[in-house]
Order: C-alpha cells, then structure tokens, then sequence
C-alpha cells in the first residue's frame, strides 16, 4: 500500500510540478502582456496630452479667429458706411456738373445771340472795329482761348 501511496504522492508531485510549471509560463506571459499594455499606456498617453494640447491651440485659434472676425465684422460696417457718404458725395458732384453744363449751354446761346446782333448792328469808326473784336473775342472764348 505504501507503493500505490508513493506512486501517487509521485503522480501528485509530477501533476503539481506540471502546474507550477504552466503556471509560471502563464504569470510570465502575462507580465510579457503587462509590460506591452504599460508601453501601449504610455503611447496613448502621450498621444492624450499632444491631443489635448492640440484642442486648447485650436480653441485659442478660434477665439482669436472669431475676434478678429469682430473686428472685420466692424470695419466692413464702417466701409460701408464710407461708401454711402462717397456715393452721395458723386450724386451731388453729377448733379453740380449737370448744373454747370446746363449754364454753359444758356450762356452760349446768350453769347453767340449777342454776337449775331452785334453784328447787325449798324455802326461805324471806331465802334464797329470795337463790335468786329468782340465778336472775335467771343469766339475765341468759346474754343477755350483766352483774348
């Protein structure tokens, strides 16, 4: 009986040996994977904080963006408004001009119906020279040639 107690206390020393053994290769295996996952960890940590600094970069990116859009914002208004007040100002200009041309135009029709009665007028001597330069003068004037 003490055999078959020995044999097994031996299979039972052989299983548990067994055990020990495969137990062992599993703790190591899993200490290998233990040691990958730190690694992985530390990778994705890194990979959080660079994110993390990236996101604060773009917030401040898009405050500074959204101030400057304000600003934009608020000279485009003021240009607009720029323009408007030059709009009116090219409105009175056209219209001064249009003035202007409408009393050139009556002035010339006085003018040359001046002249044409001047010259109908029935004088001589010194006036009628006086009457010929005037008309001479006159047409002068209205070629843009000073007398």
């Amino acid at each position: 009986m003490s055999d078959s107690i020995n044999d097994n206390l031996a299979k039972n020393v052989i299983r548990l040996g067994n055990e020990v053994r495969d137990l062992a290769k599993e703790r190591d295996a899993l200490k290998e994977h233990i040691r990958y996952l730190e690694i992985e960890l530390n990778c994705e940590t890194g990979r959080w904080e660079r994110a993390l600094e990236e996101n604060a970069r773009l917030k401040a990116e898009v405050r500074d963006m959204s101030i400057s859009n304000a600003v934009l914002r608020d000279d485009n208004e003021k240009l607009k408004a720029e323009v408007e007040r030059l709009e009116f100002i090219h409105r009175m200009y056209t219209l001064a001009v249009q003035k202007q041309k409408a009393e050139v135009e009556r002035l010339l029709y006085v003018g040359d119906a001046m002249a044409v009665m001047v010259g109908h007028i029935e004088v001589t001597g010194d006036a009628h020279r006086m009457m010929l330069e005037l008309s001479k003068e006159w047409e002068a004037a209205k070629e843009g040639k000073q007398p």
